[in-house]
């Protein structure tokens, strides 16, 4: 049987999961994997994740490293291609009732490639168990697990496409005056759909009404009157109070500055141990901050004194810039090489979020619509920052 996608949505998509359902085992041998063709795969194979072994490659920094320790936690097992030719299969091998059903097509696994990319799949009945003779072959001989030092290598290589990818975005809008929709898509897919479900802004506001900004604070902090009751509870989220009572940190920043306060912040975030973070904030909104802190000031300088520089009562214009910024630093990615134009052309690709998982739209639009938009008028984000690299 063959299927063709592109001209109807999910065709593909629809192919591969009336194949596997009620599956025994599967094999895939898919060259490239990104973390939203993971997103999508996730569901169909819970409960099953150690039943599934997937091959696929490190070569060209197409494949996202995230997703794979993202399999390798749910328990997939999963192995990198190890020799000297291209790999470049879409193969997927279902087993159920002692028969082999077999996928092949052109079809890597992503969301582009199985929701709307136009791709061919035709469904086999491997009688003779070829398909699975030859996987086993490369799983088994020609393959290695995914050490840290090859995904460390494929994050490098995968930022650097992510990097090419923006380049080539820029001068095609030069040459044509228009950035096609499938390269702001895959690009925008690259750089976003790694985003954690909780995205934070890189100033005070940690999703509690009184702890929102260094004013707030230094405010109550000043006014014992101010503070009781659901104030208190939530200086817990900065290291301030305990057990219904202020912290001798909490008694420390009473009188201070607001550059003070957020340094004695940033000290208890930067130290309190995983435990501590996690009981505090169970949301895990206070171990995002850490990553979002941290990523930040691993990003060029250039992108780092722009951000610093315009934080506070940006121009409408220079906003998207800021944000784009913000989203960068809460994928704990680190980008050594990227420069303003490429947060330009990022910014200018936000509109393409529609080629996003709905998962990722969800963040990406929530944080544009909401915690994105919040904070701009204040001095925070500048002193949070600084803070932390101080401390």
């Amino acid at each position: 049987m063959l299927s063709f996608g592109g001209e109807q949505k999910e065709v593909i998509l629809s192919v591969l999961k009336e194949s596997i359902r009620n599956f025994e085992k599967i094999d895939l041998a898919i060259s490239y994997i990104q973390f939203s063709g993971w997103e999508i795969l996730k569901p169909l194979i819970r409960g099953k994740e150690n039943r599934v072994r997937v091959l696929c490659t490190d070569q060209l920094g197409i494949t996202d490293p995230k997703a794979v320790i993202a399999m390798q936690r749910a328990g997939v097992s999963i192995r990198a291609y190890d020799g000297s030719n291209v790999f470049h299969p879409k193969v997927v091998i279902v087993r159920n009732n002692g028969s082999d059903c077999v996928l092949v097509g052109s079809a890597n696994l992503s969301r582009s490639a199985l929701v709307s990319g136009v791709e061919a799949i035709s469904l086999i009945d491997d009688k003779e168990g070829k398909a699975r003779d030859w996987f086993e072959r490369l799983f088994s001989d020609r393959s290695v697990e995914f050490s840290t030092e090859i995904l460390e290598k494929m994050e490098t290589l995968y930022t650097a496409r992510v990097k090419s990818n923006l380049v080539f975005a820029r001068t095609q809008k030069e040459a044509t005056a228009s950035t096609d929709v499938a390269v702001a898509t895959e690009t925008i897919e690259a750089a976003f759909a790694s985003l954690p479900s909780l995205v934070v802004p890189l100033n005070a506001d940690k999703a509690a009404n009184n702890v929102r900004t260094l004013k707030r604070i230094q405010a109550i902090l000043d006014q014992p009157r101010l503070l009781e009751g659901k104030a208190l509870s939530e200086f817990k989220l900065i290291g301030f109070a305990a057990n219904g009572q202020l912290t001798p940190l909490g008694m420390q920043a009473r009188g201070q500055q607001k550059e003070t306060i957020a340094r004695l912040w940033m000290q208890w975030l930067k130290q309190a141990s995983t435990a501590e973070i996690s009981s505090t904030s169970p949301s895990g909104m206070l171990e995002q901050t850490r990553i979002a802190f941290a990523t930040f000031w691993r990003l060029p300088k250039v992108v780092r004194e722009f951000y610093l520089t315009n934080c506070t009562a940006p121009a409408a214009e220079i906003r998207p810039l800021l944000q784009v910024i913000e989203l960068l630093a809460n994928t704990g990615r680190d980008y050594p090489s990227l420069r303003l134009k490429d947060l330009e052309t990022l910014a200018s690709m936000l509109d393409a979020t529609g080629g996003l998982p709905a998962k990722t739209r969800a963040i990406v639009g929530d944080y544009l619509a909401n915690k994105g938009t919040r904070g701009w008028r204040e001095p925070d984000r500048e002193i949070v920052l600084r803070a932390w690299a101080a401390v």
